[in-house]
């Protein structure tokens, strides 16, 4: 009996210990084909981003192989689609990268896979950006910055601070570029050496749009530096192509053809058509400014096409312009006259800057053609637009110039008077007399837009420098008290003329004379300093910000509904709150009067901002750190 019993037990025992012995096969072969999975996802993930640069276009067919396989994991299918995203950015095909990208967000969504939603989010901002719907590309940018910074990953906020700094760039938003750049460039010195060329890259485009081209090329040559000339090709197209558009600004033609010429090797080498496109948009321009018509229009016309295949409408109308002027040259009025007819309707709209060389293109081929009302009416339209333009700039040079403009205009009309009277009394031919006339006309105004061009520009720097100094506060670099207080007369006239919705908000910071007396003046003006940058990091391209006096600002919030303020306000306290200034350990709260006005009720601009000031008076009696909104006189509650 104990025999049996024994050997039951043994018998049992090793029972057990196989089944044991199976399980724990099975997990260490999971654990080991997981762990290959993963190894194979990389190595395959690698391998495609490497062929990626040279045969773009059979990667993205791979891609598609490999997503149509079920058995790949989500994390895989992920990956693979922001892969392929990413080369359809690189090769240029604005609308295919946002819909690739809009997939992997649904997706990644389905996944609550947060690091995935917020980069692909990124990828649709920057497409919407490159396709002229920058409203909604920087309402993303925004969030997706709100999110990463909840996320506490600093080297993520960096690569979309740098993203946002370059679509800004695009757009026009030159000093929110600069500022969104800078603060990337700080984080990559100390973190990711590998993403410092691209950001130095980007400052020098924004160098260029500022007119500072030396500047600009200097920044291009530091970036060439940190890449392998015979491995990175792909990389170094991007930066030979820049230098040779800032070299054409910057009058220097020979340098221009060797790097336009060099990015143009590249780009037809491996197929990349976007960078086909640019170097041909930019060789057709220099052939103009060398005054090689045919060459030119060989250049531009195959860029044209590419450009509307990639959808790039900034691309297409630039190449147009250039088109548009190389028809006049070479007397080919017909096709010109088309081009003009085609970019009027198409992407002219209300920027000036395009409309002043097309419109006085074609006034010179009006000349040309002897069409001479037409020519006097297209350099009337021209001196109008620059009028517009210099409106806009508010110096006193600019304003000295248009009064001279304006002498010269009557000048050419008493001319015009005279020429008609001698001719009258002579008895020409009606019409000899309005030909004779038309010429004088048109040739003065052609004369005094000259002078004015050319005196615009020689002027154009020390106008800026002397404007920037007397616009901005000393300690805070904002706005100072005369220039904010001349915009908000701006935007309140053009609340009368338009009703577009606009919010003047007084800001005060919370307890500032307890950090003055506890811990220094030099603290303070810290405090003040710091908060301004925080400000001119929220606000938008078109509201205004700057300092009343002492720690009191004035905010102007331009089309915005009322309902957004409180975004606004919540954003400028959480960064306030986060500011840290050494030797002192508190929050830095403050307090918001807004004032909003209403059609009925036009009591003035002093009026307006009184009750903005009564509203600031307000939230401090509700416990500071919140905001008041009254309507000319009408008080609302305090919105925290």
């Amino acid at each position: 009996m104990w025999k049996f019993f024994l050997v039951f037990t043994q018998t049992t025992y090793l029972v057990a210990m196989k089944k044991i012995l199976i399980k724990l096969f099975f997990i260490i072969a999971l654990i080991f084909s997981t762990a290959c999975q993963v190894a194979l996802a990389d190595d395959l993930l690698s391998e495609l981003e490497k062929s990626a640069n040279a045969y773009p276009e059979e990667t993205i067919v791979k891609i598609d192989e490999y997503l149509a396989d079920n058995e790949r994991s989500s994390l895989e299918r992920l990956k693979l689609i922001a892969l392929k995203s990413q080369i359809y950015k690189y090769i240029g095909f604005m609308e295919e990268y946002k819909s690739i990208a809009e997939a992997g967000l649904e997706l990644a969504r389905n996944l609550e896979n947060s690091e995935y939603e917020v980069a692909f989010s990124l990828y649709i901002a920057e497409a919407y950006s490159q396709m002229s719907e920058w409203g909604k590309s920087k309402k993303l940018f925004q969030e997706a910055l709100v999110k990463l910074k909840a996320m506490n990953n600093e080297k993520a906020e960096a690569d979309a601070m740098a993203r946002f700094g370059l679509a800004s760039y695009y757009n026009g938003e030159n000093q929110a570029a600069l500022q969104l750049l800078s603060n990337a460039f700080d984080v990559y010195v100390n973190l990711s050496i590998e993403d410092v060329p691209g950001t130095l890259q980007n400052i020098a485009l924004v160098f260029d749009a500022t007119g500072e081209y030396d500047k600009a090329i200097e920044y291009y040559k530091k970036s060439l530096s940190y890449y392998d000339l015979n491995k990175q090709e792909a990389e170094i197209l991007v930066i030979y192509y820049n230098i040779g558009y800032t070299s054409i600004k910057n009058s220097k033609l020979d340098d221009a053809e060797y790097y336009l010429k060099k990015a143009e090797e590249i780009a037809r080498r491996y197929n990349i058509v976007q960078g086909i496109a640019f170097s041909t948009s930019q060789l057709g321009l220099l052939n103009i400014k060398q005054a090689n018509f045919e060459s030119a229009k060989a250049y531009l016309n195959e860029s044209l096409p590419i450009a509307k295949d990639l959808n790039n409408t900034r691309l297409e109308g630039m190449v147009l312009s250039h088109l548009l002027e190389t028809h006049v040259r070479l007397k080919e009025y017909d096709d010109a006259m088309a081009i003009y007819d085609y970019l009027e309707s198409e992407f002219m709209g209300a920027d000036n800057r395009s409309k002043l060389e097309v419109v006085k293109l074609k006034s010179e081929m009006h000349m040309d053609r002897q069409e001479f009302r037409l020519a006097a009416e297209g350099y009337k339209e021209v001196a109008r637009i620059l009028e517009v333009f210099m409106e806009s700039q508010k110096t006193k040079e600019i304003r000295e110039m248009q009064g001279l403009f304006d002498s010269k205009l009557k000048e050419q009309e008493n001319q015009i008077l005279k020429q008609q009277n001698e001719l009258q009394r002579l008895k020409i031919s009606k019409q000899k007399t309005q030909a004779i006339i038309y010429v004088v006309g048109a040739g003065g105004l052609l004369v005094t837009i000259g002078f004015l061009f050319v005196f615009w520009k020689r002027e154009k720097q020390v106008r800026c420098k002397f404007s920037e100094l007397a616009m901005k506060d000393e300690l805070t670099g904002a706005a100072n008290r005369r220039y904010i207080l001349e915009r908000a007369d701006i935007e309140y006239k053009r609340f009368l003329r338009n009703q577009t919705k606009v919010a003047f908000c007084m800001l005060d910071l919370d307890y500032f004379k307890q950090v003055n007396d506890t811990y220094g003046h030099d603290v303070g003006d810290a405090v003040l300093i710091e908060f301004a940058k925080i400000v001119a990091k929220v606000i938008r391209e078109h509201d205004a910000f700057g300092r009343i006096g002492g720690e009191e600002w004035l905010l102007i919030l331009s089309q915005i509904e009322e309902k957004d303020i409180h975004i606004v306000f919540n954003r400028l306290a959480e960064l306030s709150r986060a500011i840290k200034i050494p030797k002192m350990d508190r929050e830095i709260t403050f307090s918001m009067g807004v004032a909003v006005p209403q059609p009925q009720n036009d009591s003035g601009l002093d009026s307006l901002l009184k009750c903005a000031d009564q509203a600031l008076y307000d939230a401090k009696e509700n416990g500071r750190n919140c905001f008041v909104i009254r309507y000319n006189a009408e008080n609302s509650s305090c919105k925290e």
